[in-house]
């Protein structure tokens, strides 16, 4: 039985790192177009190149950027540094897509997992925000992948899934400031994971491993102790990747509180209406 599983579990990684190599190929044919033919891109791109950021958006993709041009020593013209750009949106969008796999497969088994990511990573969607150099790909990215380790904690309540969760939802956070539902849905998932161990067990963790007894400890204190994990995690983690903000952080608060007001409703309203005259 065990020498089946692995021969299961050898084919499952095969097919994955297959879809993920071909998805990976999809997303990046043909994005070498010029760079100014979306108009959020060059602002993306003079901050690569410059080094300055304006905080409108988290800095995952701007750094990774920066990153890869600088470990590959590209030259850093605003037509290279785009396509980098471009390829770390796509990476994101397959590492999404094979999240999405991992996570059917875990539910309804290996041929549901394939097809799950074969049909969302064919969407035209999924396709078009991985040939641009924007941050919709990164949010995703952290999204899936967070979900991928709740689920994981949900079946054997291991904090090592909870602290994935809590790396995946910083990452979320990171590639877009909406990204921080995502971590108010684990926190909600683990709460309610946590009275289900209380009205089924008391005090004691799932799998009939009793939790010690005579410390104070309390399904309550359970639960604190497991969202105090998952904010810090997730916190440590957008820190990480956003460090240059901590240290501007007015600068950076001011000018994400900007990007929210741009989102507003009466902004996409005007949008839409300057739009319809012609942008």
């Amino acid at each position: 039985m065990t020498s089946a599983n692995s021969r299961l579990r050898a084919t499952a990684l095969v097919i994955l790192l297959g879809l993920f190599a071909g998805l990976l190929c999809f997303y990046t044919a043909h994005n070498s177009y010029p760079f100014f033919y979306h108009t959020d891109e060059p602002g993306k791109v003079r901050q690569v190149i410059d080094g300055t950021r304006n905080f409108h958006h988290p800095l995952l993709l701007i750094s990774a950027t920066d990153l890869a041009t600088r470990a590959l020593h590209i030259e850093r013209t605003d037509q290279n540094v785009v396509v980098v750009g471009r390829w770390v949106s796509a990476v994101c969008a397959a590492l999404a897509m094979a999240g999405v796999a991992v996570l059917v497969a875990r539910r309804a088994g290996l041929v549901a997992g394939v097809t799950a990511e074969v049909l969302a990573g064919l969407h035209p969607v999924i396709f078009q925000s991985a040939h641009v150099m924007k941050e919709d790909c990164a949010l995703l990215f952290g999204i899936v992948w967070a979900f991928c380790a709740l689920d994981s904690f949900c079946a054997r309540e291991r904090i090592s899934a909870l602290v994935l969760t809590s790396i995946g939802c910083g990452v979320a956070v990171s590639g877009k400031y909406i990204g921080v539902l995502m971590l108010i849905t684990a926190a909600v998932v683990v709460a309610i994971q946590s009275q289900g161990d209380r009205c089924s067990h008391g005090p004691v963790a799932r799998h009939g491993v009793d939790a010690p007894q005579g410390r104070g400890y309390s399904a309550l204190t359970t639960l604190v102790m497991r969202l105090l994990v998952l904010v810090a995690a997730a916190v440590i983690t957008f820190a990480i990747l956003n460090f240059q903000a901590l240290l501007r952080p007015s600068f950076a608060f001011v000018a994400a509180g900007t990007e929210f007001d741009r989102a507003g409703p009466e902004s996409r309203r005007s949008s839409r209406s300057q739009c319809a005259f012609g942008c």
